[in-house]
This record gives structure tokens, sequence and C-alpha cells, in this order.
């Protein structure tokens, strides 16, 4: 009986076609992990939203925080120049926003206070994948599938772009301008820990202090930029 019955099971598939089978089961194990990720992200987001918004209205208490979180950052520092720090003063908040998994993409913001620059309070920056129908025209083209969209900036002194083209504002404000890379540094990184960012301002502040008072001992000059990086 056992004999008949080995006789009538049909030949085994051959194995590119079970290789195939496997790999289906493989991609919709992981296709689910990735839905329940997504699912538990989004969660731990909503319950991580009210301490962001605590933690933002903080820092804005802290005179000078975002200055010193931008001056002392290992990236963003390079690439600032005067007038750079100048407007750093006046910058009072710094926040993202996702646009939600339909449109794709996140909304970066920056808010000012009163300053000799520029008159609006806040700008948005709006980066978004470009691959949509109709992408066309909805605002400048970043390459690497991106679409970027500002909102307006209107510069007390028109000569302001010309006079600093390589500014980081001039260029993080431009309408034209492709991806700005900087804008994903801000997003990823400051914004993922922008009180470590403040904290090492004042440490290297400390240092920068430091190793001032111990020229002065030795009766050596003090650096002519040092007060104004301290400021």
């Amino acid at each position: 009986a056992t004999t008949r019955k080995r006789k009538r099971e049909e030949p085994a598939a051959p194995p590119e076609d079970r290789l195939e089978a496997i790999q289906a089961r493989i991609e919709e194990v992981e296709r689910q992990a990735s839905s329940e990720m997504e699912e538990v992200e989004a969660k731990y987001a909503r319950i991580a939203l009210p301490l962001i918004e605590k933690r933002d209205a903080l820092l804005g208490e802290i005179p000078g925080f975002w200055k010193t979180a931008f001056e002392h950052h290992e990236v963003l520092q390079c690439n600032l120049e005067e007038i750079d720090r100048d407007i750093l003063g006046a910058l009072r908040r710094v926040h993202s926003e996702d646009l939600g998994e339909e449109t794709g993409g996140y909304v970066l913001t920056l808010e000012f206070g009163e300053n000799e620059y520029f008159e609006e309070p806040s700008f948005h920056k709006i980066t978004r994948p470009g691959d949509r129908e109709g992408s066309e025209g909805d605002g400048a083209d970043g390459g690497a599938g991106l679409h970027i969209r500002n909102s307006p900036v209107t510069w007390r002194d028109e000569k302001v772009p010309s006079r600093f083209p390589d500014s980081f504002f001039v260029l993080f404000f431009s309408e034209g301008a492709a991806v700005h890379p900087f804008v994903d540094i801000i997003k990823d990184d400051l914004l993922e820990d922008p009180v470590g960012a403040y904290r090492h301002g004042l440490e290297r502040m400390a240092e920068l202090r430091a190793d001032g008072a111990e020229e002065r001992a030795d009766g050596e000059e003090e650096p002519p930029d040092l007060v104004q990086r301290l400021s």
C-alpha cells in the first residue's frame, strides 16, 4: 500500500519554482513587518509630539539657543558667513512636519524674531517626491527625485543676495535653488537632538575661554576674533 501511495505522489517542483515560492513568502513577511513597524512608529510619534512641543517652548526661552546649535554643528558651522551669524541671532524656532504617506515629504520651518535683513517672521521649505503627475511647475527641481518649494522672503536690502551669494541663508532662501544639502541635515540630524548640539556648543565655548585665559596668562595676545566667536 505504501509503495502504491508513493507512485501516486507527484514529482517535486523544480528548485527554481520552489525558490520563487519561498522568496514570495519572505517578501510577504517583510511587507507585513514594514506595515507593523510604520504603525508602531506612528504610535510613538503621537506620544512624543506633546513632549517635543514642550521642549520647543523651552528652547525658545533660552537666548541664542539656535545660534549656538548652528554655529557649533560639525557640518553647518563650516558654511556660515558673518551675515548668517547675525541672522541666527534672530532665529527663534526650527521644526519639521511630515506631509503624510499620500503626499510624502516634509515641511521645514524656521521662525525668526525682528531682524534687519528680511520682513517675514517665518520661512517654509517644502521637500517632497517629485515623481508625481503634475509635479512640474510646483517648485524647483531638486534632483534625486525630489521637488522643492519655498515660501517667499523679502530682503530689506535687495542687494544682499548679490553681495553674499555663498551665504547659508541666501542659498537656503533661494527659490530657484536645487536640493539644499543642509535641509536634510537640519531635519535628520540637528532636530533629532538639538539639546545635544547646544550642549556641544557650550562645551566648545568653555574650551575657547579656557584657552584664551591660558594665553593671557602666558602674556600672549588674545586672538582678535575670540570675543566675537564667544558672543
